[in-house]
């Protein structure tokens, strides 16, 4: 199910690029519905039958694994995610006249990556979903931001690109101490560290 739900936010990304129609907009926002009232699925199923999760191997030789879980606190965060974005969309149907096609589709595809911030259950699949998220704002304030957004694009590019490797070099440092030796969250969570180590490594993720 929540494959299901990513997956469907890469198609709608797809879909939405390919449309270059001044019905762009409106096309956008119907189908930012289907998220919606799929995440809504995902939380009546929460309420009645409890966590959510997929696991499948992926990368065994390096301790990563498609691991993903809706179990609380980010089962919110994905419907609140999906509420914001058709309106969003809504907002935005009558302000970015040019190439809304790709507007809406690099929407639709932080969406995704957001998606994949909440869910994520494994901490490199957790550090791809984020870099994912980055690459759509990214060309969203050069192509569509204001009077000086060169100048922020490119403060953007450089905070981010430095948070993103003390982020995957604290990550790496985590497994390496992990009893099991993988990415995966709860081993992570029971990484042995000394205090130093605590104070770069939760430092560098905050």
């Amino acid at each position: 199910m929540l494959l299901t739900l990513l997956i469907l936010h890469l198609v709608i990304a797809f879909i939405l690029y390919l449309i270059k129609s001044e019905h762009s907009g409106k096309i956008a926002f119907v189908l930012s519905l289907l998220p919606l009232g799929l995440s809504i699925y995902v939380l009546t199923t929460f309420l009645s039958s409890g966590p959510i999760s997929f696991n499948e191997a992926w990368l065994p030789s390096i301790g990563a694994s498609l691991s993903f879980k809706a179990s609380g606190l980010n089962i919110f965060l994905i419907l609140l995610t999906n509420i914001l974005v058709p309106l969003i969309i809504l907002s935005s149907v009558s302000q970015y006249s040019s190439k809304p096609n790709s507007f809406y589709a690099l929407i639709s595809l932080m969406q995704f990556g957001l998606l994949g911030v909440f869910t994520a259950y494994d901490g490199l699949l957790f550090y791809m979903f984020w870099e994912i998220t980055l690459i759509p704002i990214y060309f969203i304030s050069a192509i569509w931001g204001g009077t000086d957004k060169i100048k922020v694009t490119i403060k953007f590019f450089i905070y981010t690109f430095l948070g993103s490797i003390f982020m995957l070099l604290a990550l790496i440092s985590m497994k390496q101490h992990a009893p099991n030796g993988t990415f995966e969250y709860s081993d992570l969570m029971n990484a042995q560290l000394s205090g130093k180590e605590l104070y770069f490594i939760y430092g560098s993720l905050s």
